[in-house]
């Protein structure tokens, strides 16, 4: 189908935390470019100490209402966002 389509590339994100969709992409890089597909892998974005921002953090921090340390994965407009949301529930 990805030739009638004309595919020939595949973007996946970097997976440091689930090790299956780790699992996954790796088995697509084995086995795509035998179909003519590159697999292209993209880092993640770090936060401003270093560590990996993943969606999961995030949802833990606004959980959490810690604003000070969701300012390390988010911008401010972002963080102000999910306080006028957070406030309305």
């Amino acid at each position: 189908m990805a030739e009638k389509l004309g595919i020939k590339y595949r973007f996946v994100g970097e997976e440091p935390f689930d090790i299956v969709t780790r699992e996954y992409n790796e088995a697509m890089k084995r086995i795509l470019p035998e179909y003519g597909i590159l697999v292209e892998e993209i880092s993640r974005l770090k936060s401003e100490d270093e560590n990996v921002i993943s969606a999961t953090k995030v949802r833990e921090l606004y959980k959490n209402k810690d604003w000070e340390e969701l300012k390390k994965y988010c911008p401010e407009y972002t963080i102000e966002y999910l306080k006028k949301v957070r406030h309305k529930n």
